[in-house]
């Protein structure tokens, strides 16, 4: 067939025809969300809306073979979009009561695809398959688009194509509290899946962990007059513009920042590299910013737009755009962290990759 979508839904048909969970009683340990049924996780669609959504993780799903039979493989598929990845186990039973982890995703941080996963293993018998979904990375829901399960021998060695290699991202953020983060944890919130620099708030509030070199992505929200900052490299103590490296957070257009220095608008490494300007969106609307920070190279990308692009190994740390020492500069390693300023600025899906 030259049809990609014909051969594709005959693909997921004959799926279906070999796949024992297909269709079989399933229960949670956890509710659903709206029409998200646990049955939509072995309706033998592969549409990432056709899935069961439970309410929160950890959560497991187990489906009831109805009869034992020997397995050696089984797909995993959970929902996709951009960097969201997964940590999960898959559990095998003969009865229903004596459990054997046959898959072990659990420190999984490769990002989920349509593709899903196939898992093989040495054959077994199994009346009962469960899935125990341990981490969504960008949200507290569990989303199974589909649990399928295959008897020994039906599916050939070359189909089950091993997990990508690439790491994935990982969430800073667990959509609850401030679990991870140290500091200023007094002067932020943790409200609707985001964290929130009130009006009356800020401080310096860092990630537990140091990152030497890596890939930060995450959307953030002005109001007006808003003024932040983004520590990298940073130690705990100290000034982060000037001990480690502050990217500057800011509504350019406001009145009272009219007057300011090129280096300290926003997306510039303050003090130091001056960012293009233009480029945020409106006051009120999400902006999506993503930095790169590897070796002495440096980049902003705010909004699809490249606005930093900076060889530290080129700038004088000893006195820098700003006449001033700038130690940070030439640092490895370390926090990061918001550097608020007193002023309301929303941040959601935080997440980083190490390179």
């Amino acid at each position: 067939c030259k049809d990609d979508k014909v051969r594709e839904q005959v693909g997921d048909y004959i799926g279906t025809l070999l796949d024992l969970a297909y269709d079989k009683p399933v229960k949670t340990s956890v509710p659903h969300q709206g029409n998200n049924t646990p049955e939509r996780a072995v309706d033998g669609d592969r549409d990432r809306n056709s899935a069961w959504f439970g309410v929160s993780w950890p959560a497991s799903l187990e489906v009831d073979l109805q009869q034992a039979a020997a397995i050696d493989t089984v797909h995993v598929i959970l929902y996709w979009d951009e960097e969201r990845y997964y940590q999960y186990t898959v559990d095998a039973s003969p009865d229903g009561r004596n459990w054997k982890t046959i898959v072990d995703m659990s420190r999984n941080t490769n990002v989920s695809t349509p593709e899903g996963v196939m898992h093989r293993f040495a054959p077994l018998q199994a009346r009962c398959v469960r899935i125990n979904v341990e981490r969504n990375s960008m949200a507290p829901a569990v989303h199974l688009v589909e649990l399928r399960v295959y008897a020994a021998g039906t599916i050939p060695e070359s189909a089950v194509k091993p997990a990508p290699g690439q790491k994935g991202f990982a969430s800073l953020f667990n959509g609850k509290d401030l679990t991870g983060w140290t500091g200023a944890t007094e002067g932020y919130l943790a409200e609707d899946e985001k964290i929130v620099c009130p009006a009356q708030g800020g401080g310096n509030l860092y990630t537990e962990n140091e990152y030497s070199d890596f890939t930060l992505r995450f959307d953030f929200k002005l109001a007006p007059g808003a003024n932040n900052g983004l520590g990298i490299r940073a130690p705990l103590t100290g000034n982060a513009a000037y001990d480690g490296m502050e990217l500057q957070i800011l509504d350019d257009t406001a009145e009272q920042y009219k007057d300011l220095q090129p280096y300290q608008y926003h997306g510039s490494i303050y003090g130091a590299v001056p960012a293009k300007r233009g480029r945020l969106s409106p006051i009120g609307e999400w902006n999506s910013q993503e930095v790169i920070a590897k070796g002495p190279h440096i980049a902003v990308n705010l909004n699809g737009v490249t606005i930093v692009d900076a060889d530290l190994s080129q700038i004088d740390a000893s006195e820098a755009m700003d006449g001033k020492n700038h130690p940070g500069l030439k640092r490895t390693k370390g926090h990061i962290g918001f550097l608020g300023h007193g002023s309301r600025v929303e941040f959601r899906k935080i997440r980083v990759r190490e390179e």
